[in-house]
């Protein structure tokens, strides 16, 4: 009898298959970096998470350095989901730089480069563009993606203050 409960409760333990509970759920992230230029081109990264949780770390020229922790709240990563759906941004290319010269199109010199990582729906998407490209609808939509981001995070008044 004891047999054949164990085996029922094996089973049933198998059957139901194995789901990660929450808490071993990565959260939903965006990241966003700005490197250096030649001249003052303020450098930092920011990660805000599904929560709205944003943590900014301002590098050199930018008006904060160090780290910087904001509840945003979770309408602004609602906000950045819908940009990331608006931009098509998984189906950008990798490397919208010059050294890829179909998705850069023109190109001017000593521009910084973004680097946008976005981890949505357990999938990553990581995107490297140079500010310096132009003319191409890839272009258009990584550089109206970033402005939405930058507006949306908050990230000119943290890397160049309130000009």
């Amino acid at each position: 009898m004891r047999l054949g409960i164990c085996a029922v409760l094996v089973l049933l333990l198998t059957a139901c298959g194995y789901r990660p509970t929450p808490e071993e759920t990565p959260p939903e992230t965006l990241s966003y970096s700005s490197g250096a230029c030649y001249g003052a081109c303020p450098q930092f990264h920011a990660v805000i998470d599904e929560f709205g949780e944003l943590v900014y770390s301002g590098g050199e020229d930018s008006a904060t350095e160090g780290v910087n922790h904001r509840d945003l709240g979770k309408p602004a990563f609602d906000q950045v989901r819908a940009a990331l759906v608006q931009a098509q941004f998984s189906s950008l290319p990798a490397a919208i730089t010059p050294a890829n010269p179909a998705a850069c199109g023109h190109y001017r010199t000593d521009a910084p480069t973004v680097e946008i990582s976005a981890f949505v729906d357990q999938q990553l998407t990581k995107v490297t563009y140079y500010t310096g490209c132009n003319g191409t609808p890839e272009v258009e939509r990584v550089k109206t993606l970033a402005e939405t981001l930058r507006q949306t995070l908050g990230l000119d008044e943290l890397s160049r203050g309130s000009q």
